[in-house]
């Protein structure tokens, strides 16, 4: 069979769980769903609210029951309109689930029908409250928000100054909207809290075991209500006696005056019940599995829910016995900080790690799987997947595979540069392009790869081989193309940064010259001075020096290029000595990457786009020629291709 679950929440993941387990379903989807849900259903973009496109959707796909988790579209009146489309749903009708819909219509039914519920008083004027507040109340008081307001609607007041400051934030500001218009001053019980859970077909009632929940923000309960912040089952405090009494006075009355009222239940009613001195007290009800309490509650049923569900559809839920198992289970809730007021959604949760692409029965990416720093396995779904996780440059099996050349050189760039997101990519069919090439963006300080202390293109002095010849320095012609000078047998691995005294002054400001590396070269004694350059070509063995120094110098007085084309060559200034350092080759990052098109879709080797996977930045391979990437390349491929993906994003999806 196929089933729908409308919700989004971690409610609706612990009934999604629930379901996979029975035997009798083939297929759960989920309206909308989230990331976690996504392991068990397909995720599916309608709103819970879109009462219309959740029954055709149903209808399309031969849904053979949907499940309402959530208050919103149950007060609203979903299932009327799934009934009246001949559709299987489970939950109560629009007349029924204004038990949890309407707190002053509940607390009229517990007075009018006898069942245990604290003194109160509903209003809808905010005068005549505060005068009921000045006249006929003892403190602390709590004040109710009538309709539904996630669990946040009630305020604990200890004085007539908080009460008169709570009506005006429910019933004038509007706080929770509509949902003031009319509120409900209820007399303050103390004791313990308990929830309890029940599946209802009209007439019967089956209670599931107990959970205790906290709906306090904060340690030691010093915050708002919320709509809870843990919780665990089964209640110590929920005992036999306990459960005899509700049984017979507050469960099976509460079924049976919805019954008399012309509102028959079908569906979840929840038991909010406090443990007073006098016996236990309804503090609310829900219409629907509480969130926490249905993710310590139902991992520990051992009935099939499909079946329990299908007994309350039917009316034959007297057929049921409800089983639990013998344990014990926990729910803590990780909130935003700021919570239930003003806080950040959608915060991202860093140090978690992209472990593998999720496609769809189409082949399309619809997600990921990943690992955070404690283990923890998240499975996040959505319409598509952009990867933009940079090159391989740290990655020596990706490198030999890829850019053969550049294995055994040090790459001066980020840890995280190891390729995963190109892996990813190619395990879903994409293929690389642009092998075996780097982009040399400076030469590392030798002695210690210090990683700031770099050789940059624009520094006043020439590079010169192990044989002293000039080989420029990084000139902005093509960093392709010197590289490969650079790297040729006859140059060997070994390197010389070589300048006089005036640049040695300026490098040493590091906020004139704008590179602080160059003052740890200095610091660190990989610069060194040279009487002459006679002696700095003695002590390096560099027998050509003199020569491409007098060379470069002709150049810089002629204001012509130099042989590598460079313009403004520095007149290097000998009388003073010269100063000298050595260098290593390294590269700043691998130009090969996924092939993509002008839309940032990732291709397969036939130049196919691959549905709903997208790429940007290093990631990619040039997709001009392959002299492309020049030095700036990484910031302007990240903000080149990011823009052309995001317009691509909101075109397509």
């Amino acid at each position: 069979m196929k089933v729908l679950i409308v919700g989004s929440g971690g409610r609706e993941h612990a009934i999604a769980w629930s379901v996979a387990k029975s035997p009798k379903v083939d297929k759960i989807y989920c309206a909308p769903g989230n990331a976690g849900i996504s392991e068990y259903a397909e995720c599916v973009d309608i709103g819970a609210m879109e009462f219309e496109k959740l029954a055709d959707f149903a209808e399309k796909n031969s849904v053979d029951l949907t499940i309402i988790g959530m208050d919103d579209p149950l007060v609203g009146g979903v299932v009327d309109v799934f009934e009246t489309r001949g559709l299987k749903v489970f939950g109560p009708r629009k007349n029924a689930a204004i038990l949890e819909g309407s707190k002053a219509f509940s607390k009229d039914l517990m007075k009018k029908y006898g069942i245990p519920t604290a003194g109160y008083e509903n209003f809808d004027d905010p005068q005549k409250a505060l005068d009921y507040l000045h006249t006929q109340v003892k403190f602390p008081i709590v004040l109710k928000a009538d309709g539904l307001a996630l669990g946040k609607g009630v305020l604990i007041c200890n004085t007539l100054e908080e009460a008169e400051a709570g009506v005006k934030e429910i019933m004038e500001d509007k706080k929770f909207g509509s949902a003031g218009n009319t509120m409900v001053i209820e007399e303050f019980m103390t004791g313990r809290e308990v929830s309890v859970l029940s599946f209802v077909d009209g007439k019967t009632i089956r209670p599931m075991t107990s959970a205790q929940d906290h709906k306090r923000a904060k340690d030691g309960d010093q915050g708002l209500n919320t709509g809870g912040m843990g919780t665990f089952s089964p209640s110590p405090f929920y005992t036999e006696e306990v459960d005899k009494f509700c049984k017979e006075h507050i469960y099976q009355a509460t079924v049976d005056a919805m019954a008399a009222e012309g509102r028959p239940f079908t569906g979840i009613i929840f038991f909010g019940l406090m443990l007073t001195a006098d016996g236990p007290k309804v503090l609310e009800y829900n219409a629907r599995f509480g969130d926490p309490e249905a993710q310590v509650v139902l991992p520990r049923m051992k009935n099939d829910i499909i079946d329990v569900f299908e007994a309350c559809i039917d009316g034959t839920l007297d057929k049921i016995d409800l089983e639990f198992e013998d344990n014990a289970a926990v729910c803590v809730v990780l909130a935003s900080d700021g919570y239930p007021e003003k806080y950040e959604k959608g915060k991202i949760i860093y140090s978690t790690s992209v472990t593998d692409l999720i496609k769809d029965e189409s082949g399309r990416v619809v997600g990921f799987h990943a690992k955070g720093e404690n283990g923890a396995s998240y499975t996040l779904r959505g319409k598509a997947v952009c990867l933009a996780s940079g090159g391989f440059a740290k990655n020596p099996e990706m490198l030999k595979k890829y850019s053969p050349d550049y294995a055994d050189f040090f790459f001066n760039c980020a840890s995280s540069m190891t390729g995963e997101g190109i892996q990813m990519g190619i395990d879903a069919g994409g293929y690389v392009e642009c092998e075996n090439r780097a982009l040399p963006a400076f030469l590392s300080s030798y002695k210690s790869k210090f990683e700031l202390a770099f050789i940059h293109q624009s520094a006043p002095g020439i590079m010169v081989n192990i044989k002293g010849d000039n080989i420029g320095n990084i000139v902005s012609d093509n960093h392709y193309t010197m590289a490969k000078a650079k790297l040729n047998k006859d140059n060997g691995d070994t390197f010389y940064y070589v300048f006089d005294e005036s640049s040695a002054v300026k490098l040493r400001d590091s906020e004139a010259y704008g590179f602080n590396g160059y003052v740890a070269m200095f610091e660190k004694g990989e610069a060194v001075h040279y009487d002459s350059v006679e002696k700095a070509s003695e002590e390096l063995n560099l027998p050509n020096l003199a020569d491409a120094i007098e060379a470069n110098n002709a150049a810089a007085l002629a204001g012509e290029p130099d042989e590598f084309g460079r313009r403004n060559c520095p007149y290097i200034e000998t009388r003073d000595g010269l100063w000298a350092i050595r260098v290593d080759p390294t590269f700043y990052l691998t130009t090969a990457g996924l092939a993509i098109d002008t839309d940032c879709h990732v291709l397969t080797e036939d130049k196919k786009a691959i549905p709903g996977l997208y790429a940007a930045g290093d990631v990619c391979g040039s997709i001009e020629e392959k002299d492309a990437k020049q030095y700036g390349m990484g910031f302007d491929a990240a903000l080149t291709y990011g823009y052309i993906m995001g317009e691509t994003l909101k075109k397509e999806i």
